[in-house]
């Protein structure tokens, strides 16, 4: 009747770090852990993940970060290769046409099928006439 499930809760040794997810307890321990491989280019910081030297270089550093070249996409990278990755998998058809804007670019994919969908039809028709 009174019988709860008590939430097991992980509590870091080193630090006052606590969590009910052993995933996210983990993860924290990795913070006290000698592999720091994520390195500041433009200061001797040296951080566990990648997304706290993203952040530190944001905050710190912010005229280096590299802006996609996309009008419209707030993207900023760390590196040029970080920046090329990043145009080569979102921007790909946008950079072919010059970097248009992404409702622009959904026009155009859908005009580009719709011609391809007519072309198709016409093509059936035109074969089941002969």
């Amino acid at each position: 009747m009174g019988l709860e499930n008590p939430i097991k809760v992980y509590k870091c040794d080193l630090c006052e770090y606590t969590t009910p997810e052993k995933g996210l307890y983990n993860r924290h321990q990795l913070v006290h852990s000698a592999t720091k491989n994520h390195s500041c280019p433009y200061c001797p910081l040296v951080t566990t993940f990648k997304h706290n030297l993203k952040s530190h270089v944001r905050n710190i550093h912010p005229e280096k970060m590299l802006k996609c070249p996309s009008p419209k996409c707030p993207m900023l990278c760390l590196s040029q290769q970080e920046l090329d990755k990043h145009v080569q998998q979102k921007h790909y058809a946008s950079a072919l046409l010059g970097f248009v804007d992404f409702a622009q670019q959904k026009r155009r994919n859908t005009n580009m099928e719709r011609t391809r969908e007519s072309l198709l039809t016409s093509r059936t028709m035109c074969l089941q006439t002969m």
